[in-house]
């Protein structure tokens, strides 16, 4: 009796010391540096204990097939000082069908670019890549899923990652000309991580409304967690906005240049309560009318709170450098498991 009191005692102080214990999530940032823009070196300078991983855009394939390798060595052995993991992102640049095609088009070519991508995270000392080919044909779905095979199999033979960025969705909708060749059910089982980018709701060509509208953001998940194991579901997050005029392409406005057009221009913004996002009106001195729906920290806390509540991995930005310096205690507080 004395022995079975002893173990209950021992159990009991385990199961404590494991309940007191927190289980950080991943926070990815995507880091794109475009020109004349540094805000992104600043950010990881000042807050890069808000993150466990950094997908660089260092790797592109051409309109001709060619990978082009673009790294800045000082901010990889930055990001290693820090103890973060680095998985660069390789895109088709720019994303259309006749750019992502050749990349997967066959054995022949698949073989290739593996062995290129491997040979060029290597290179780097990296963890593994980010796959961000977007904009291919639903038709080539198949393709793709080859693709995804072969570059997993050759990847994690060398114990590195191989994570993927997918377009949200809220059903399979194989035919959809923007997600139809995204198989998550499929990708889930080859990928360590499938990074959904949640954002462009309303996009730049089309009309003004939230980049990410709550409801939208659990639709995506609603669905995403039916296929998708939730340990391999990342939530991507905007750190932007755009600001539409009435008849054209909207431009881009981060988190911090919404901000300083509000000041500048002494309007207050309204909020959306149903999407939960702020936005406002404004016009311009030639007369023209614009509207700019925008990203904030409350907005962040949001989409925090339902990536705890649906149990996924973590959450991933786009990007690194967008944002105003409250958006971080929240996500230092979700990273660490809280």
């Amino acid at each position: 009796m004395r022995r079975c009191v002893w173990l209950v005692a021992v159990l009991a102080l385990c199961v404590a010391a494991t309940m007191g214990k927190t289980v950080k999530r991943d926070v990815i940032g995507y880091f794109w540096v475009p020109d004349n823009d540094t805000s992104p070196y600043w950010t990881m300078a000042d807050h890069s204990d808000a993150f466990t991983c950094v997908a660089p855009t260092w790797l592109s394939f051409d309109k001709t097939g060619a990978l082009t390798v673009k790294a800045d060595k000082r901010a990889m052995r930055f990001f290693r000082s820090r103890g973060l993991k680095v998985t660069p992102l390789v895109a088709n640049s720019p994303f259309k069908p006749e750019i992502a095609r050749p990349i997967i088009e066959n054995a022949e070519a698949v073989k290739k670019n593996v062995a290129l991508l491997l040979k060029a995270v290597e290179d780097l000392g990296a963890d593994g890549i980010n796959l961000d080919i977007e904009g291919i044909a639903p038709a080539d779905r198949q393709l793709y899923n080859v693709f995804a095979v072969a570059i997993a199999k050759a990847f994690h033979e060398k114990g590195l990652i191989v994570t993927a960025d997918l377009p949200a969705k809220t059903s399979d909708a194989p035919n959809s000309v923007w997600g139809g060749w995204a198989d998550y059910p499929f990708l889930a089982k080859h990928f360590d991580q499938l990074q959904l980018m949640v954002y462009d709701e309303h996009w730049s060509a089309g009309s003004p409304g939230p980049i990410a509208s709550i409801p939208f953001v659990r639709a995506v998940l609603d669905y995403a967690v039916t296929v998708i194991p939730k340990e391999k579901i990342v939530l991507g997050m905007p750190f932007y906005g755009y600001d539409w005029p009435e008849k054209a392409t909207a431009s881009e406005v981060t988190a911090v240049k919404s901000q300083e057009m509000l000041k500048s221009l002494n309007i207050k913004p309204q909020w959306d309560s149903q999407a939960q996002s702020y936005w406002f009106k404004y016009e311009t001195p030639e007369g023209g009318k614009r509207t700019v729906y925008y990203e904030s920290a409350r907005t962040l806390k949001t989409r925090l709170d339902i990536a705890r509540e649906y149990g996924i991995a973590g959450v991933s930005i786009w990007r690194v450098g967008d944002e105003t310096p409250d958006f971080f205690p929240p996500l230092k507080k979700y990273r660490d498991g809280k």
